[in-house]
């Protein structure tokens, strides 16, 4: 044994195809072989972990020099982890070299770290090793790319123990993930002897009821929502949810991994059906799913009444792929407290692998990062994005799916501008490198640039500069409007109304664009249009114009034209609006000092606090005592008459008696005029003339 550990540990510092070099010159080493065969061998259990294998059982131990092939075969027997199980093993390893016994305890625990996997061992010694799997899921965010044309079969996804039953001539063997055999699952080896031979793939889950009656609405009863909309399409009725999945799924593990003879109270979700000859071979299934879903609930269907432990799993949505359909549905699920949805490529063969026809959709994380370096694309993706590098907590990572071609090639055309700039992402969760203690993101996915480099794409290389755009405020739309550059994300500079809804929650407030690329015309047309369409629809879209009755909203065609004056019609519907929130109470805004004085007292106080302070009051004020054109600030006043220049006045006084035009003030435009000097200049007309 001293010789195969030492074969061991020179595998575990080699690398590539070293490993195998190395089994390749000890090939004819039988010890060397059996240790491999009860290692890597699936269906070899020894009931032991890393913990159990530490745990003090006793104190004083006798030494045990048995052999370590009396080992496995003790192990093969005895293999219930038990804490005799665990005193006879540790008195094995405690007899071994204080620098072997590390080694010892990853061969016994199964959990060896040499860097080999079982096809390299079968490379060396032919089907050695039994190969066992089933088919497993990849994660949306590896394949969201590759199935948007696809057609699938939407199932949920339960938080149970797999399950795969061999059933044949009435004997059956249930087999976990790993081809581990379930034992003591009587009731379900029962009903399942029932069924045609065959293989069925699903999933443990205990049998507890799920009761929906509380809040009449389809909701479990353990939610307590009574205010939940159920949305339009609701997969609720559907999904089993007698409890949170992370809680049904300590306690089917409890009576499961029990050391009970009889195990009852399981339930087996079966979702999948093949012939017990590709089990057997590990060989692929090329039936379609939806065949093989459809045969697999017709078993059950024609079994019910006699096996009530064997239970289908409805299919929540079969179609296209919908991106936007399937987050709802997720929204669903995760409501309920359970872990996701599984997606069935619906024309796709069985795989015993982790295979590309099935998808696991489970909930992602949002992170809104710093954009600090490119990558280009290879394959179909050279010359556009191949991934954008972010800071993460000060760690680059990069993001390398979720794109559309439109925004890799936009990406990659725009570094300059969208270096610094912030992205949405969405990961599963973050990790940390055992090497450097670096941080990454597990399958991170690009989700969205910001909003002002959404709005700056869909306007590149295009002279129509307007938009539609529309808030809102918990998912609800309720204002509608457009403009250009940067108004939509304004969400200060707005009228009271708008602000009246909003209250302190502007940071809340939501933007999307409806409509782009847009001349101002256009834009002001699609502005009524939508404000139309989703007052129909019961919203509560406010402002101005979204306040007005249907008909009269149709009728005005109200414009907000920059420089257009409003009309006679707009002006009374103004002043007519102005009226009616006066007699509810509201009073227009004012100025607090419009039609005020200072009082005697306050004078003295602004008095007494200049006094001595040079130049501010009093003679000391260079404009004390002047007015009019004494005044050195003061500006000409230009007088025209039927628009033609007629003479320039000193103060607006002398203007008046030489018009003969009272309150000529009133009337001066603060405006300067280029062709003759800089002043105020006034317009009028001779009644009498005119």
């Amino acid at each position: 044994m001293e010789k195969v550990l030492k074969i061991l540990e020179e595998i575990k510092n080699a690398s590539g195809k070293r490993k195998q070099e190395i089994l390749e010159e000890n090939k004819s080493n039988e010890l060397l072989k059996e240790v491999l065969f009860f290692v890597y061998n699936p269906y070899i259990i020894t009931g032991l972990s890393d913990k159990k294998i530490n745990k003090q059982v006793s104190q004083d131990m006798e030494r045990n020099n048995d052999d370590i092939l009396k080992m496995f075969n003790y192990l093969k027997e005895n293999h219930t982890g038990t804490d005799k199980d665990i005193y006879y093993i540790q008195s094995f390893i405690y007899s071994q070299p204080v620098e072997a016994q590390d080694t010892y305890k990853e061969i016994f625990t199964k959990n060896l770290k040499i860097g080999i996997t079982s096809t390299t061992i079968n490379k060396v010694w032919d089907k050695l090793i039994p190969s066992y799997d089933v088919q497993q899921g990849r994660k949306l965010c590896e394949r969201i790319d590759k199935i948007k044309d696809e057609e699938i079969i939407l199932t949920q996804k339960l938080d149970g123990l797999r399950c795969t039953a061999r059933v044949e001539n009435g004997n059956v063997q249930l087999f976990s993930r790993q081809g581990q055999i379930y034992e003591g699952l009587v009731e379900l080896e029962q009903e399942l002897s029932m069924l045609p031979d065959g293989c069925y793939d699903g999933e443990l889950e205990k049998d507890v009821p799920d009761r929906r009656g509380k809040s009449g609405k389809g909701l479990p009863d353990f939610l307590n929502m009574p205010n939940y909309e159920v949305p339009e399409k609701s997969i609720i009725n559907l999904l089993y949810a007698p409890m949170p999945s992370k809680d049904l799924f300590k306690q089917t593990t409890s009576i499961v991994n029990s050391d009970e003879k009889e195990k009852t109270g399981i339930d087996f979700f079966i979702y999948d059906t093949f012939p017990t000859k590709n089990f057997d071979n590990m060989e692929t299934f090329n039936e379609a799913t939806g065949i093989r879903k459809k045969k697999a609930s017709t078993i059950l269907l024609t079994t019910m009444g006699n096996t009530p432990h064997l239970k289908d799993v409805p299919v929540l949505y079969e179609g296209k792929f919908d991106s936007i359909l399937i987050d709802s549905m997720l929204k669903q699920v995760l409501l309920c407290k359970q872990e996701g949805l599984m997606i069935n490529l619906k024309d796709s063969p069985y795989e015993f692998k982790r295979s590309n026809n099935l998808i696991k959709v489970k909930k992602m994380y949002p992170a809104d990062l710093k954009i600090i370096g490119f990558e280009e694309g290879t394959g179909k993706n050279k010359g556009t994005l191949g991934a954008l590098i972010v800071n993460y907590k000060g760690f680059p990572v990069k993001v390398g799916s979720g794109f559309t071609d439109a925004e890799r090639i936009y990406a990659w055309e725009h570094k300059t501008e969208l270096i610094g700039t912030i992205v949405t992402v969405q990961y599963f969760e973050e990790t940390t490198n055992k090497k450097d203690n670096s941080l990454s993101l597990r399958f991170p996915v690009f989700k969205r640039f910001s909003s002002e480099i959404r709005r700056r794409k869909v306007m590149t290389n295009t002279n129509n500069e307007y938009y539609v755009y529309i808030h809102y405020l918990d998912d609800v739309p309720f204002y509608i409007g457009y403009g250009k550059d940067r108004r939509a994300m304004n969400l200060w500079a707005r009228k009271r109304r708008w602000k009246e809804y909003v209250g302190s929650r502007t940071s809340e407030v939501k933007i999307k664009y409806l409509e782009t690329n847009l001349s101002e015309d256009k834009a002001k047309e699609l502005e009524i249009k939508y404000q139309l369409q989703y007052r129909k629809l019961g919203y509560p879209i406010v402002g101005l114009i979204g306040n007005k009755p249907d008909e009269e909203l149709k009728k005005l065609q109200y414009t907000k034209l920059k420089g257009q004056k409003r009309t006679d019609e707009q002006k009374v519907h103004y002043r007519q609006a102005t009226l009616k929130r006066m007699s509810e109470g509201f009073e227009p805004p004012k100025s607090s000092w419009i039609g005020r004085h200072h009082t005697q007292e306050s004078k003295d106080k602004i008095s007494k606090a200049n006094k001595g302070k040079k130049g501010m009051c009093g003679e000391d004020n260079p404009m004390y005592g002047k007015t009019g054109k004494q005044n050195p600030n003061s500006k000409p006043v230009n007088v025209y008459y039927l628009g033609k220049f007629i003479q320039s006045f000193e103060s607006a006084k002398d203007a008046e008696r030489f018009t003969g035009v009272k309150q000529c003030r009133a009337y001066c435009r603060g405006v300067s005029n280029h062709r003759h000097k800089s002043g105020y200049s006034f317009y009028y007309k001779n009644e009498e003339t005119d």
